[in-house]
């Protein structure tokens, strides 16, 4: 049996959907709880919106680096199936450079503010966290999101091999 390319690396990048499974876990915890506690026993929790942020925050990014690495971003691809497959594929390696470009674009951006916050000692209002601590998931995020796009789009591209669950199967 021929080994996929990169499987060393999957099973490392794999870490990002554990991050996103336990923070989605932890905010759907939270939220359910808050809502007892406000409903009915009239005590909310102070904090509660601020960990809810910080989950959001840290599940979309992790997950969305699966959903890359996995194929799972919705793409509407009738206009390139219309295409010659060598325009397809010079279309869908577009695609990867806009993607990548995008997600630059925010890592850096995201790694400015962090440093900001980090410089202005900028805290969160109840819990008191330091917010480049909260936000540094982005800048994180975002390389996650450009490796597992890469090794996607390698594996389709070059090699052949789909990165959803339909040629895993196989």
């Amino acid at each position: 049996m021929k080994k996929q390319p990169g499987s060393w690396l999957e099973r490392i990048l794999n870490i990002d959907i554990v991050m996103a499974v336990i923070c989605m876990s932890v905010l759907i915890i939270v939220t359910f709880l808050g809502s007892v506690m406000r409903y009915f026993f009239n005590s909310p929790f102070v904090w509660q919106e601020e960990v809810q942020i910080w989950m959001i925050i840290w599940t979309v990014f992790f997950g969305g680096s699966y959903a890359f690495r996995k194929g799972g971003h919705v793409t509407i691809e009738i206009l390139v199936d219309a295409f010659p497959p060598k325009l397809q594929k010079a279309v869908e390696w577009f695609a990867y450079l806009c993607a990548t470009a995008a997600l630059i674009f925010v890592c850096y951006n995201s790694i400015r503010l962090n440093i900001q916050f980090y410089n202005t000692n900028k805290i969160t209002s109840v819990l008191r966290i330091p917010s480049y601590k909260i936000y540094w998931a982005v800048a994180f995020g975002s390389i996650w999101m450009i490796i597992s796009n890469t090794l996607y789009t390698v594996r389709k591209l070059v090699y052949g091999i789909g990165g959803g669950d339909k040629e895993e199967a196989r």
